[in-house]
This record gives structure tokens, C-alpha cells and sequence, in this order.
């Protein structure tokens, strides 16, 4: 007989990956609302977050955080 329970994995359907996927996102949102982007560059922000979020949350803490918050966009 198998134990199903001990046989169990994480999948990406299990809800502590979309746990953490909300909280990345309003992390996102929150971060880009309050910078000095122009407000195009927030919506632009904003919806790639919501389609790609680990890769907005990469590229914007690599490249967009530094543009935004110096005035450059």
C-alpha cells in the first residue's frame, strides 16, 4: 500500500506558489507606483508584472528600479 500523503510533491498548482506569487505582485505594483517613472512606464510596469512575474520582479530590481528612482524613464 502507498502512503499517498508521504508520496506528495509541490507542484505549481500547490497554493503556497500562488501565495507567493500575490505577494511578489503587490510587492511590484507597490514599488512601481511609487517611483518616478512617467506613467506609461508604470502601466507598462505594471502589466508585465502581471503576466511574467519572477522575470518583472528580476529585471525591474536589476534595471527598471535604478531608472526609475533616478528620473531617467
Amino acid at each position: 500500500m502507498i502512503n499517498t500523503a508521504a508520496s506528495a510533491s509541490f507542484s505549481v498548482s500547490s497554493p503556497i506558489f500562488w501565495i507567493i506569487g500575490v505577494v511578489i505582485f503587490v510587492f511590484m505594483v507597490v514599488d512601481v507606483a511609487r517611483s518616478q517613472a512617467t506613467v506609461g512606464a508604470k502601466v507598462g510596469w505594471i502589466i508585465f508584472s502581471f503576466f511574467c512575474t519572477i522575470l518583472a520582479l528580476i529585471v525591474w530590481l536589476i534595471w527598471g528600479r535604478r531608472k526609475a528612482y533616478r528620473g531617467a524613464m
